[in-house]
């Protein structure tokens, strides 16, 4: 997302795709047993200037939720391409609250399981199916 001008980048996501798996315990091996492919939120950020910044008065619709918005959609196209059933990311602490209490992400279920990077260990790991996403 660029500023008017073009001169300013005020935000950004990345989108990649796997899948989500569910893990099963059998005889003491873990077991991933594929639930559905995935696109994958590998960052969405928006500058410190314009957090927090609504975009809607007297609402909680803030420029991040528009910028998640165009992501989920863009997402939305590529789920009737290529087969998507699942969004996930990986929340900071201060993030969660976009995420999850606006914008229906859930938290992953214990025998829920995706490869994350080294460090989005600590992060809060969310998801949300493509179905849910209003076009």
């Amino acid at each position: 997302m660029l500023s008017d001008k073009d001169d300013f980048m005020i935000g950004y996501y990345n989108i990649e795709v796997g899948r989500i798996d569910q893990v099963q315990e059998i005889k003491g091996q873990k077991i991933y047993i594929p639930m559905g492919g995935a696109a994958n939120i590998n960052y969405l950020a928006i500058h410190k200037k314009y957090q927090k910044k609504r975009l809607v008065p007297d609402r909680s619709i803030y420029l991040g939720d528009y910028l998640l918005r165009d992501c989920e959609k863009r997402i939305l196209n590529l789920s009737r391409q290529i087969g998507i059933l699942f969004i996930t990311l990986c929340s900071t602490e201060e993030g969660y609250h976009l995420y999850h209490n606006r914008n229906s992400y859930e938290d992953f279920e214990e025998d829920m399981n995706i490869v994350v990077n080294e460090s989005d260990k600590s992060c809060y790991k969310l998801y949300k199916w493509v179905e849910d996403i209003i076009p």
